[in-house]
Parts: C-alpha cells; sequence; structure tokens
C-alpha cells in the first residue's frame, strides 16, 4: 500500500479531490461491508437471532437408538418366552413342586397355576413396556420433551432392573437359551446407556426447548 504523497497543497485528500473513488472503497458505516450478507457468517446463521434450530445429528441417533433399544427387548422377550411354548418351563416347575406340601392341591392343578401366574407375569410387563416405548419413540418423533424424560425414567428403572434379574439368573447360563438371553441383555444394556447419553446430549436439549418455547 503506498503513502500519501507529501504535499503542503491543504486541499490534498479533501471531497473535491477523489471523493468519488474513496467513497465507493470506504462504507459509510463501520462494518457495513461484512454486515452479514455471505454465506456462512454469524449474522447469515438463521439461529443467531433466535431462529428455529435445525434437527442435529445426535436427535436423529435418539430416535434409531430407541428403535434399537425396542427391538433388542422385545427379541429378548420372545427368546425368554421360548421354554413356556417348548414345555421345558412346565416339566422344571413339576420337578420344583414335586413332594411339596401343596395345601391339598394335585401336582397338575400346582403346575397350571404356576404356569398361569409366569405367563401374567412375563407378558403384564411387556405389553406395558411396548406401549411405552412406542410412546417415547413417536413423541420423540413429535419433538416432544416429555417423550425424553419419560424415556430416561424408563431407561434407568429398565437398567436397574435387568442388572439385578441379570445376577440372579446367573444360574441359567448353562442352557442355550440362557447365554443368548444374557448376550442379548448386555447388548440391550449397552445401547440403553447410549441412548441416556444422547438424551442428556447438549444439541437434543437444546433442539427441544424451542419447541417447550413455542407451545
Amino acid at each position: 500500500m503506498s503513502t500519501p504523497p507529501h504535499d503542503s497543497n491543504p486541499q490534498w485528500g479533501s471531497p473535491a479531490e477523489g471523493s468519488t473513488n474513496d467513497d465507493a472503497a470506504v462504507p459509510p458505516y463501520p462494518g457495513e461491508a461484512d454486515s452479514g450478507s455471505k454465506f456462512g457468517t454469524e449474522s447469515y446463521n438463521p439461529n443467531a437471532y433466535g431462529g428455529p434450530v435445525e434437527e442435529p445429528a445426535k436427535y436423529a441417533q435418539l430416535k434409531q437408538f430407541t428403535l434399537f433399544s425396542f427391538g433388542l427387548y422385545v427379541l429378548s422377550a420372545i427368546i425368554s418366552l421360548v421354554p413356556m411354548f417348548t414345555g421345558e418351563a412346565e416339566e422344571l416347575t413339576r420337578e420344583e413342586l414335586a413332594g411339596q406340601d401343596l395345601g391339598g392341591l394335585t401336582v397338575d392343578e400346582a403346575v397350571s397355576i404356576g404356569m398361569a401366574m409366569a405367563w401374567g407375569f412375563i407378558l403384564v410387563p411387556l405389553v406395558i413396556a411396548i406401549g411405552l416405548y412406542l410412546l417415547v419413540y413417536f413423541g420423540l418423533k413429535n419433538n416432544k420433551n416429555w417423550a425424553r424424560v419419560l424415556g430416561i425414567v424408563m431407561a434407568i428403572i429398565g437398567i436397574l432392573l435387568t442388572a439385578g434379574t441379570m445376577l440372579a439368573s446367573l444360574g441359567g447360563l448353562g442352557t442355550v437359551f440362557g447365554i443368548i438371553t444374557l448376550v442379548l441383555t448386555l447388548v440391550w444394556l449397552a445401547v440403553t446407556i447410549y441412548w441416556l447419553v444422547l438424551a442428556f446430549s447438549h444439541e437434543n436439549v437444546q433442539y427441544l426447548e424451542q419447541f417447550k418455547r413455542s407451545s
């Protein structure tokens, strides 16, 4: 950049000389030249002035892992029901009741009652869990923050209950179904823990906040 000429003429640099070029080169207001008309600048960003936050990639993952966790849960439940269908569970119940005081009931009657209770303990929580899973997924799909909160509560309770059940059923590892169920349970735990990480991520919390304000 060249330096201005040394001239004693008081008119040098005045508006009367070269005003056209100087006015075109210098913006009338400071910062006007980069006021934000370029793509990618802060002022171009619609989020910079309270605009809608676009769906982050982690929110899409949150919905995907909701389905992953749901699928693993249902698959594990179906495998756990196999002994019920094959009659293995009934035979084990009969062996456990043999020689016990059944209070006037026959072994067959006691087995029937025990199997009915087993079906109830399995199917009722399964139906409730499926309903809650679908509620969380479709709630997230509709950008509802309560679905994220409900999913967090479900995930924490599920992890605690699953860990306790897994420790109590380590004796069943001698069967093929026991090993498969254990593997699926471990995968479900890993998926659900990562789901919690996504649910608590700042991007997803910020994304859902805008829908709370607008509702």
